[in-house]
């Protein structure tokens, strides 16, 4: 059981680094400047490229195509999801914590327990023995035993509570994964026409 525990800490750091890397948010939208003499400025990625002005439509429908707003909306309910999943799971791992507390306990008084067992043989196979004494150590068993019992049923009650806290927090898991998944297609579908402007504005337009 001790070994057991010991290795949680563990095992929850490796499944902490093998989650998935979080997406970064939307970036802002590009940018369109008008230019005397039938040129233009498009500002995307910090950077600034000039362009001839037949470009400025291809342009303007591809900022048309580039849903900004729906990304910045997935991504801020995913940002509302995970706050709600970390949430739940700080309780779990607070119900989990205290699981693995009283479970130290448990073995603990288990021990205490098999320690008094010990004594109580010992002084038997050692006649003549002070009736007192052997009061005593009988005595101490009983306390013992009493307090493993409560020790254990701790633990149970404990480990119920943990139980039902995940299984309180796969709600906020799912919602969190689902929110992933729907920001993550919004990012894609915005990143589509980025990737078309950024194209358009190495191959025709002039670094700035």
């Amino acid at each position: 059981m001790r070994a057991l525990l010991a290795t949680l800490p563990c095992l929850l750091a490796a499944l902490l680094g093998a989650a998935p890397e979080e997406p970064s948010p939307p970036q802002n939208l590009p940018i369109v400047y008008d230019e005397i003499g039938g040129k233009f400025i498009l500002r995307i990625d910090n950077r600034r490229y000039q362009l001839e002005t037949i470009h400025k439509d291809p342009v303007a429908r591809l900022l048309a195509d580039a849903n900004y707003q729906g990304a910045k909306l997935a991504y801020e309910a995913y940002r509302r999801a995970l706050a709600d999943k970390a949430k739940a799971e700080s309780s779990v791992a607070r119900l989990e914590a205290t699981v693995q507390r009283l479970g130290l306990a448990t073995e603990r008084a288990r021990l205490q327990l098999e320690n008094a067992r010990q004594q109580l043989a010992l002084f038997r196979l050692t006649p003549p023995y002070d009736p007192n004494q052997l009061v005593f150590l009988q005595e101490q068993l009983v306390r013992a035993q009493s307090q493993l019992s409560g020790a254990e049923e701790q633990e149970n009650r404990a480990r119920g509570k943990a139980e039902e806290g995940r299984r309180l927090a796969e709600p906020a898991q799912a919602r969190a994964e689902q929110a992933r998944q729907d920001y993550v297609k919004a990012l894609t579908d915005y990143e589509r026409p980025l990737a078309q402007l950024r194209a358009l504005a190495l191959s025709a337009g002039t670094a700035l």
